[in-house]
């Protein structure tokens, strides 16, 4: 009985609909419209975050991991800085939301037999930004030091070649665990 009644006023919704042009077009273009919207412009795709570099090596490796990063378009590299302190505050003002710290000896260990190391700083207050940096950095850091691992394979013996050529040391600051709701 009671899908009958229910059935029965779900046609005479359609009938009423279909009887009336202005309706009909209403039915059909707000999700249509809405499908547009949501489609293009509300997109969550992180790209082009803001990144401060610290590098105080300055040789040719750092300039090509610096170029494996903008070459990845996830990030955008804004500006470079001369000390650590300069990040921090480069961080807190809001002008970057992350920071590559590459150390004074990253070209002659990369070159080496063992692994070289950077420090990534994440801005954690917008943990969408921060888990998407956190991930982007380190796959283009792998695929950088399995490519550097690849062009020193003929120069190294197979029980002397490191496991990777480069590890990213990651550091969140201002919400260290990521947590949305802060």
């Amino acid at each position: 009985m009671f899908n009958n009644r229910l059935f029965s006023l779900i046609r005479k919704e359609f009938i009423q609909i279909w009887r009336d042009p202005r309706t009909l077009m209403l039915v059909i273009a707000i999700p249509v419209t809405q499908l547009l919207l949501m489609g293009y412009a509300a997109t969550t795709d992180v790209r082009n975050i803001p990144m401060a570099v610290l590098d105080q090596d300055r040789s040719a490796s750092a300039r090509e991991l610096l170029d494996a990063y903008r070459a990845a378009d996830y990030f955008q590299l804004s500006m470079e800085v001369d000390s650590e302190d300069e990040l921090r505050e480069v961080i807190d003002r809001g002008d970057a939301k992350v920071g590559l710290i590459i150390p004074p000896d990253y070209g002659r260990l990369l070159k080496g037999a063992s692994s070289a190391h950077v420090a990534f700083i994440l801005d954690g207050s917008d943990p969408t930004i921060a888990s998407t940096s956190l991930s982007a950095a380190q796959l283009i850091a792998q695929a950088y030091g399995a490519e550097v691992v690849l062009d020193q394979g003929a120069r190294f013996s197979v029980s002397a070649m490191p496991e990777t050529a480069l590890e990213v040391h990651t550091q969140v600051w201002y919400n260290p665990d990521m947590i949305d709701a802060y």
